[in-house]
């Protein structure tokens, strides 16, 4: 699974700037240049689209590969992975989280933050790579995502509302590892 560790600069700096956002204890990284003006992107794409993706995860130092998709249509957007369904209205910061694993949901605009926006976009704002290393010294992997489908379409209209959070979106032909 060679392509998953790609990444170039834009991304090491995008997921630093991720990683020490999510720091309470510290200040806001200022974002700047051509950094802001990518992050922005994500942030307010009015594009509709459905990415595809394959992912690396370190779950207890151990490698994970599982499936992964991205929803977008306007302002709302949708992820999903085996574990978790998320939703977000990006533009009113609200969102809801259903954990597969517990069958909890949480809601609020942390929701929100976490799903909209960051790392390598297309000019249209669609997420295609992305990497997070741990905010430490050793900078260990976290999660390692690439696209491995863009689609300009959805699967659905009625996937944005807290009750779709039920049932997946997600084709059963990207549930699977993609032939190298």
């Amino acid at each position: 699974m060679k392509f998953l560790f790609r990444t170039v600069p834009v991304v090491a700096v995008l997921a630093g700037a991720a990683l020490a956002a999510c720091d309470q204890s510290q200040p806001p990284v200022e974002l700047t240049g051509r950094v802001k003006e990518v992050v922005d992107r994500t942030k307010t794409t009015q594009a509709t689209y459905a990415v595809y993706n394959w992912n690396e995860e370190s779950r207890s130092g151990t490698p994970v590969l599982e499936w992964g998709a991205e929803f977008h249509s306007g302002d709302k957007h949708r992820v999903e992975t085996p574990r978790d369904r998320v939703i977000a209205d990006c533009k009113a910061q609200t969102g809801a989280a259903l954990s597969l694993t517990t069958g909890k949901t949480v809601e609020g605009p942390f929701v929100a933050r976490a799903a909209c926006g960051i790392n390598d976009v297309t000019r249209a704002g669609v997420i295609v790579r992305s990497t997070y290393a741990q905010n430490s010294p050793e900078g260990r992997l976290g999660l390692s995502s690439e696209a491995v489908s863009v689609l300009s379409e959805l699967p659905a209209t009625d996937m944005f509302d807290k009750a779709s959070l039920a049932r997946s979106y997600v084709p059963d032909r990207f549930k699977t590892a993609p032939n190298l």
